[in-house]
């Protein structure tokens, strides 16, 4: 069913894409990259029961233009990727004239072709000559029955609700203990306080935040009374947080924490390029 299939574009913002892919890359080495005309998502998930997952999207007129896309499957094409690889030749090209990258084939072998066309040296005047470099990076084209076990988690309401604060001042705590403590407890209410928690057989730290904003209820349609006895707690390990908070390179406009208590922590990352990341990190029994 590849041989159905093309997919042709210029990288219009390397930049942006190579930060999507290294904070992707934070979690796992491999993402699934679903390419279509609207939106360009990647998925991150372990076949662990218990996995960190990260879903994303971001929209194709904001990595893309030029895009041409056909597949047989609503003009939709799934790979999985190797982040390393391709974030290397993303890279390459960050500050290349013109950047193309087309669905391609090296023998029976998938591969995502880069071409991408540089000035001779930095700062070269425009009529200096220019040369391309090639790149090919392997992909694995999902079949149907693939495509179909990708599936966001399925979870109860949330507790509480709460944006973080500045995820500079949450790295800077979280990178002091790290070395020191293996998980970390966060506990949130709806009267916009938050609890960060480090504990060693030697050791208890807590860091408090004030004054935090929830999500207005019912859409902002009716007026949100929060009960501030209402709080819950999730327990996570520490070395899974740190690479959420690896997410901070795309400058996020805001970071939603959503606690499904003593199951998950669900990270709502919005950027200011219109995309958004989601990642869901199991709570520690």
């Amino acid at each position: 069913f590849f041989f159905d299939m093309r997919f042709r574009s210029n990288i219009s913002n390397p930049k942006l894409f190579h930060q999507f892919c290294q904070t992707l890359h934070k979690i796992y080495h491999e993402c699934v990259i679903k390419l279509d005309k609207n939106r360009i998502r990647f998925i991150c998930r372990s076949d662990l029961v218990d996995g960190t997952q990260v879903w994303g999207s971001v929209k194709t007129s904001i990595l893309f233009n030029s895009f041409r896309i056909e597949s047989q499957c609503n003009d939709e094409i799934y790979c999985a990727v190797n982040l390393g690889h391709l974030m290397a030749a993303i890279k390459s090209g960050e500050h290349a004239k013109d950047m193309l990258v087309k669905l391609n084939k090296r023998g029976t072998q998938p591969v995502l072709h880069f071409s991408i066309s540089v000035q001779s040296a930095p700062g070269a005047a425009s009529d200096r000559p220019r040369h391309d470099i090639w790149q090919d990076v392997p992909v694995r084209i999902l079949n149907a029955e693939q495509i179909e076990s990708l599936r966001l988690p399925e979870l109860s309401a949330a507790g509480v609700e709460i944006y973080l604060p500045p995820l500079k001042e949450l790295r800077s705590i979280v990178e002091r203990m790290r070395g020191i403590s293996s998980h970390m407890e966060l506990v949130a209410d709806l009267a916009g306080n938050l609890t960060v928690t480090f504990q060693t057989p030697l050791l208890s730290t807590t860091t408090r935040f004030k004054n935090l904003h929830h999500p207005a209820g019912d859409g902002g349609r009716q007026p949100f009374q929060p009960d501030p006895d209402t709080k819950t707690e999730c327990r996570v390990d520490i070395k899974r947080f740190w690479s959420f908070l690896q997410c901070s390179i795309l400058s996020p406009r805001s970071v939603l924490c959503c606690f499904v208590e003593n199951v998950a922590l669900v990270l709502r990352v919005q950027t200011f390029d219109e995309g958004n990341l989601v990642f869901y990190i199991p709570c520690l029994t």
